[in-house]
C-alpha cells in the first residue's frame, strides 16, 4: 500500500484524463479544480477513502452527481462540483448519508444546459450546512422552506437558479 500526501492540489495546470490513479490513502483533500478533467466524477471509494474536502470545480466533468458513491465517504465535509457539465437532484437521504457535509457548491455553468433540478427531500433540513452554492441551477417555485430549517446555514447563493417570489423572513 502507497500512503500520500494528506493533500494534494492540482490547480490551474490544464490537467486532462484521469484525475487519480492507484491507491492514495491517507488522502484528506484533494483540490483539482480550474483544469479540463472531464468524464464522470471519479469514484474515490477505493483509492482515496478517506477524503474529507473534495474540491473539483471548473472542469468538464459530466453526467449524474454521483451521490451513491460520495456518501461511501462518511466524513465529506467540502464538496465543490460547481461549473462542470453534471445535473441531477438531491437523493432523498442527503440529511442521514451526508451528516459531515458543511460545505456544498453545485452551481451550474449556464452554457452547459446541465443543472441541478428536482424535489428538496425533508432530510435536507437535518443538515448541518454552512454554505450551499447553488447558482444557475434549474430549480423552480419558491425557496424550499425546507432551507429554513437549516439552522447552520450562513451562505446561501442562487443567482439565476429559477426560484421565484421573495426569501423566507428567517433569510433575513
Amino acid at each position: 500500500k502507497r500512503v500520500c500526501p494528506a493533500n494534494v492540489a492540482v490547480v490551474f495546470k490544464e490537467f486532462q484524463g484521469r484525475i487519480l490513479g492507484g491507491s492514495l490513502l491517507g488522502m484528506r483533500v484533494l483540490t483539482a479544480k480550474d483544469n479540463g478533467y472531464s468524464g464522470a466524477v471519479p469514484d474515490l471509494r477505493t483509492n482515496a477513502p478517506g477524503i474529507t474536502h473534495l474540491y473539483l470545480q471548473n472542469n468538464q466533468f459530466s453526467g449524474l452527481v454521483p451521490w451513491s458513491t460520495l456518501k461511501l465517504h462518511a466524513n465529506l465535509h467540502t464538496l465543490s462540483l460547481a461549473n462542470n457539465r453534471i445535473r441531477g437532484s438531491f437523493p432523498t437521504d442527503i440529511g442521514t448519508t451526508f451528516t459531515a457535509l458543511r460545505f456544498l457548491d453545485l452551481s451550474s455553468d449556464p452554457s452547459t444546459g446541465d443543472f441541478m433540478t428536482g424535489v428538496w427531500p425533508a432530510s435536507f433540513a437535518t443538515l448541518r450546512l454552512t454554505t450551499l452554492k447553488l447558482d444557475h441551477s434549474s430549480f423552480a417555485g419558491s425557496v424550499p422552506s425546507v432551507l429554513t430549517s437549516v439552522g447552520t446555514l450562513q451562505t446561501f447563493t442562487c443567482q439565476d437558479c429559477g426560484f421565484t417570489g421573495s426569501l423566507p423572513a428567517t433569510f433575513s
